[in-house]
């Protein structure tokens, strides 16, 4: 009766045993010279081994050993400056889905938005590499920007250099409105305190 009996998992398909509901204690399987060996005595060029990490770039699947192998990979292979293609993050799964960058935000003049204001394309790919660097920096998790007080690690300077204004004390940024002498060590929070003034 196969409503009786149940399927023993966490052994390989070649192997399913079945027993009777009531015969837990009943279990007896076949000899260790039966099974394969555990998975991760197994090489497999498909599987990776246990601590290994994996490019997940669209048809790439490459294994390495350390991060700074994998992030080398990435840059070199895959983030390459095609002018003619632009940047755009073809790993698996990500949430850009393949969009490029554009350099009207975020570079601090290192390149405007091309043909708007008579900036060339190539004045934009120095800020449109740096975007898409740092993004690639959240799949691979590569965090280069250490803290030499802490040993924090950031994946951008910038956060590192905002970081360590938590030890320092520095409070760069003045509240604009007369009267309030608030000071923060943030744009963003010097942001939110000038709501209240609303």
């Amino acid at each position: 009766d196969l409503q009786a009996l149940r399927y023993i998992d966490g052994l390989p398909s070649s192997f399913q045993f079945f027993l009777p509901l009531g015969a837990a204690g009943a279990l007896h399987l076949p000899s260790a010279a039966f099974l394969p060996p555990p998975k991760e005595k197994r090489l497999s060029p498909e599987l990776p081994l246990p601590k290994q990490l994996v490019c997940r770039w669209s048809k790439c699947n490459q294994f390495f050993d350390l991060l700074q192998d994998l992030v080398d990979h990435v840059n070199d292979f895959h983030v390459k400056p095609e002018k003619d293609a632009g940047y755009c993050c073809h790993w698996e799964g990500c949430a850009r889905h393949g969009r490029g960058f554009n350099a009207r935000w975020g570079c601090g003049g290192r390149g405007g938005r091309p043909g708007r204001t008579g900036t060339p394309l190539t004045a934009a790919w120095p800020c449109l590499r740096y975007k898409m660097l740092i993004h690639i920096r959240t799949h691979t998790n590569e965090k280069p920007h250490r803290c030499p007080t802490c040993n924090k690690s950031f994946s951008r300077l910038e956060n590192l250099k905002i970081h360590n204004r938590s030890h320092t004390g520095e409070k760069p940024y003045i509240c604009p409105y007369e009267g309030c002498n608030k000071r923060y060590s943030n744009s963003s929070d010097r942001f939110k305190h000038t709501r209240t003034h609303y």
